[in-house]
């Protein structure tokens, strides 16, 4: 019996770890989370957006983004939110304001440090081996990210 508990509380605080890593819709994000959801879409392009839910830019390019989001097939590209909201309830309220149509995290709180972010809005692009090949700081127009794919896509075929 006491055996039980220890290996269901073991349990728990494996997934609790494993979760904590890579972070869920809406969960705080580490650095490793973030390599883990790129290696996740290995074989797409991968775009990464930089938001915050009190940045007026970010909420301006969302629609717009979304749009990209349902102009490319999914098994061709991927694009996910990181937010650097400090209260989840903001960040869940955007969201849900917004309709988003594709995942935002939650980042911890270093990873704009780690990752050398200095404001946002910033979009990167990462081919479909995991390479950085653009990062586009300040509202993004729709030509702008279309090209950028165009320019990714063409280089690797």
């Amino acid at each position: 019996m006491k055996l039980r508990r220890v290996l269901t509380l073991a349990i728990i605080l494996l997934l609790g770890l494993a979760s904590s890593a890579l972070g869920k819709d809406g969960e705080r994000l580490t650095h490793d989370g973030l390599q883990d959801l790129l290696a996740q879409a290995r074989g797409n392009i991968v775009v990464v957006n930089y938001w915050a839910s009190w940045c007026g830019p970010c909420l301006t390019e969302m629609p717009m983004l979304k749009a990209m989001r349902a102009a490319y097939p999914s098994h061709e590209l991927t694009l996910f939110g990181v937010s650097f909201d400090y209260d989840p309830k903001a960040h869940d309220r955007a969201r849900e304001r917004l309709s988003l149509t594709f995942p935002s995290y939650l980042a911890k709180e270093d990873l704009m440090h780690t990752l050398g972010i200095t404001s946002v809005p910033r979009t990167d692009f990462y081919d479909s081996r995991r390479r950085l090949v653009r990062s586009h700081e300040g509202l993004i127009s729709p030509a702008e990210f279309r090209a950028i794919i165009a320019e990714i896509t063409s280089g690797e075929q």
